[in-house]
Formats: C-alpha cells, sequence, structure tokens
C-alpha cells in the first residue's frame, strides 16, 4: 500500500480506511501479504494494530538516510 500524503516523502494521515479494505481481501485469502510504502512510523504503528506488515518499502538510499532511526526500529 502506498500512501501518497504528499509527493515529496511520508506525510502524516491516517491510513485506516485503504488498509482496512486490504486487510478484508486478506481475510478473504485475496491478498497474501500487506507492505507500506511512503510512510511514517506512525503510521506503521497504526497499521500494526490493523494488520501485519511484512514490509516497509519508503526511500533510502546514500542520499537519502532520513529514515536510519525508523530502519533500526524495524529490525528489533
Amino acid at each position: 500500500l502506498r500512501i501518497m500524503f504528499d509527493t515529496h516523502g511520508p506525510a502524516e494521515g491516517s491510513i485506516e480506511a485503504p488498509l482496512t479494505v486490504l486487510a478484508g481481501l486478506q481475510q478473504k485469502g485475496l491478498v497474501r501479504h500487506i507492505g507500506l510504502s511512503n510512510v511514517t512510523p506512525a503510521q506503521i504503528a497504526e497499521g500494526r494494530r490493523i494488520a501485519e506488515i511484512v514490509c516497509v518499502q519508503n526511500q533510502y538510499n546514500l542520499a537519502h538516510r532520513g529514515d536510519d532511526a525508523l530502519i533500526d526500529d524495524l529490525a528489533r
């Protein structure tokens, strides 16, 4: 699920509505895994309350290192 509240990177906002739809499809066996893209730590926490999140794909490379703390938290 790619969140696009801001085209320049993650921005705060609720992801409950679209994620609840995906979680319902997962319960019906139509979706195997749910991952998030372009999200904030708060949105990841919200997502984990709704469904199992198996991956997070935010922009991260040598030039964009703003998510160092988030990556450490996800690794734990």
